[in-house]
């Protein structure tokens, strides 16, 4: 059965949301927590009172006797991938949202703010396999063509159970050094050393999205559980599948966010960009 991936007065919502945001300094954190791969040379110009002596360009002032500093700009040659978990147990409804919903708005917020960047963006959905995947772009339009697909896209439930073959999928398939954002409510066995594998090659923020209302179910039914996987003869609590993605997530060389259901994802995001900017100095 197929079921749609989120109404279309979501949609609309995120919209509204995403304008907001947009005037205020979401975006230039997000740049600056993510900095460029380099700094370009841009020009020459007159050296003042508050420019370091080091920038000063020693070979123009013997040729003119008068003082100029190089002056560089960031190279934003950024590759970002979006990666946002569609497997059954996100669809799961226990308070006013389902997980998928704090998933989409926390990934469209990163793709909105990665393509205002002017950074190489790319958006996936998976589940055990990569089900739908947008190519690198880097044309600010590029986001309303990803959420006009979202908006109109009908998806089969499956479960997440061989989440290892995505972390080598995504090694494998993206050439370039990536900074990936992997969204999931991590509701599936996993083991730090898949994680860290991605990291070999890629910067990796593991995102994950917590339903406090199911994981208070899940520590009052001791066998009640979220992971799919018919497989497994023991079932695992989800609130033990959380706790057990955190200890794994930590042991890892990648940034972890963590956003309940009752957290507003922006203001989560914005406190991860601004201790992020803060550990760079």
């Amino acid at each position: 059965m197929k079921v749609k991936l989120a109404e279309d007065i979501f949609f609309k919502n995120q919209l509204l949301s995403l304008y907001k945001m947009s005037n205020k300094t979401f975006i230039g954190e997000f740049k600056s927590a993510f900095k460029g791969m380099g700094l370009d040379f841009n020009q020459n110009r007159i050296f003042t009172e508050n420019d370091p002596i080091r920038q000063i360009n020693w070979n123009l002032f013997a040729k003119l006797r008068t003082l100029y500093v190089k002056e560089y700009i960031e190279d934003r040659n950024r590759f970002n991938l979006i990666a946002v978990d569609i497997s059954k147990s996100m669809f799961q409804k226990f308070g006013k949202k389902t997980k998928i919903e704090i998933a989409l708005e926390t990934a469209l917020a990163l793709t909105y703010s990665s393509l205002k960047a002017n950074d190489n963006t790319s958006f996936i959905l998976f589940d055990s396999e990569i089900r739908y995947f947008f190519p690198f772009n880097r044309k600010f339009g590029y986001f309303f063509k990803i959420l006009n697909t979202l908006n109109s896209l009908y998806i089969d439930l499956k479960p997440s159970d061989r989440i290892q073959k995505i972390f080598k999928n995504l090694y494998n398939i993206l050439k370039k050094r990536s900074q990936i954002f992997l969204i999931s409510d991590f509701s599936f066995p996993i083991n730090f050393e898949d994680i860290d594998f991605v990291t070999l090659k890629h910067n990796l923020t593991s995102i994950l999205v917590v339903e406090k209302e199911e994981e208070k179910l899940s520590e009052q039914l001791k066998y009640f559980s979220s992971n799919e996987n018919p497989n497994l003869y023991i079932q695992i609590p989800y609130h033990q599948l959380v706790e057990n993605a955190i200890k794994e997530i930590r042991k890892t060389n990648s940034d972890l966010i963590i956003i309940n259901s009752d957290n507003d994802p922006y203001i989560i995001l914005q406190k991860f960009f601004e201790n992020k900017i803060i550990k760079q100095y």
